[in-house]
């Protein structure tokens, strides 16, 4: 029991240092992710992480990934693409632009799928039809 406590406590520090370390280097993109006063929990702003929106988190884990692969990292795919509003889906545009890197984006969404560049249905992917005017 105790070494296994041990174990688990290690596992957290290093967790923690991990995280630390990545926040520090991402730090101009990303101010507004850190830990609370006690050092235990992290927050985005004034939420905790995990309270925060889909948005919120995934645009924290697409830059996190890039700043801790250390810029050798050059692509990301994002899942949950639908779950992001026009304001999130630009931010996540910025911050690709930004780190040099590009970022593919799964979005299920209507037929029309306007704000995509490609659109993959049953199997074949394609340019996005325009939207007939009513």
């Amino acid at each position: 029991y105790d070494a296994s406590t041990v174990l688990i406590e290690n596992v957290r520090v290093e967790r923690k240092r991990t995280i630390v370390a990545a926040m520090s280097k991402a730090n101009d993109i990303l101010p507004e992710l850190h830990f609370d006063e006690d050092g235990n929990n992290l927050m985005y702003g004034d939420v905790l992480f995990k309270q925060a929106s889909t948005a919120e988190r995934l645009k924290v884990a697409v830059i996190m990934s890039f700043v801790m692969s250390g810029n050798t990292m050059r692509f990301a795919i994002v899942d949950d693409g639908e779950k992001l509003d026009k304001t999130s889906l630009h931010l996540l545009d910025e911050i690709g632009k930004k780190l040099g890197v590009q970022i593919f984006l799964a979005r299920v969404t209507d037929e029309y799928a306007e704000e995509c560049t490609y659109v993959v249905c049953d199997g074949v992917a394609g340019k996005p039809k325009k939207r007939e005017a009513k």
